[in-house]
């Protein structure tokens, strides 16, 4: 089976730099042209299902870039949820919440702030990757995924069974990601 990951295209939050979280974050009109470029991309795949985040940014991502199809929203692909942080600034919380705030970005951990840690969002994208298996074992060709940086990368934490050093891979807006998954065994295509 194969499975197209799309990130959302640049939203309101990616332009000004501040936390977008679970927030209810639109895309720019570049995002939304993004969206339509990686549409063209991915023009003339048939895809059997589309499962999209159920967030506002990578609705109209999926609405933009695959149109005609029938979309299943599925929570465990959302961003991390950032708690308080939503639409605050980076550089006003670099500022006003020191070294806490800092820790809390090399680590992941937005705990402290109502938030998610790493293992938390792990976890549920394992789930998700878990039931795409049982998809692949039930005879599904092809997937696209509309979804977020964060759960990406916990994607490719799934098939390559270790963290990706930070910043060692740029999962840039509407960038695709191409996996496929043979008997349960996941890769990356390139």
């Amino acid at each position: 089976m194969k499975m197209y990951v799309l990130r959302h295209g640049e939203s309101e939050a990616n332009k000004n730099d501040e936390h977008a979280g679970w927030g209810p974050v639109p895309l720019t009109e570049l995002g939304r042209s993004q969206a339509a470029a990686a549409g063209r991309l991915l023009d003339g795949i048939a895809f059997d299902k589309v499962y999209v985040s159920d967030i506002v940014r990578t609705r109209q991502t999926a609405q933009e870039a695959l149109p005609g199809y029938e979309f299943k929203l599925d929570g465990r692909i959302r961003e991390f949820n950032s708690g308080s942080l939503v639409g605050r600034k980076v550089a006003e919380c670099e500022a006003s919440l020191g070294e806490p705030y800092l820790r809390a970005r090399r680590e992941k951990d937005y705990t402290a702030y109502g938030g998610e840690n790493a293992e938390m969002v792990q976890r549920r994208v394992d789930s998700f990757m878990k039931d795409m298996e049982l998809e692949e074992a039930a005879g599904t060709e092809c997937i696209a995924v509309v979804s977020h940086e964060g759960a990406i990368l916990s994607m490719l934490y799934y098939v390559f069974q270790c963290r990706l050093p930070e910043k060692s891979v740029l999962i840039g807006n509407c960038s695709v990601t191409k996996l496929e998954c043979v008997h349960g065994e996941w890769r990356l295509c390139i």
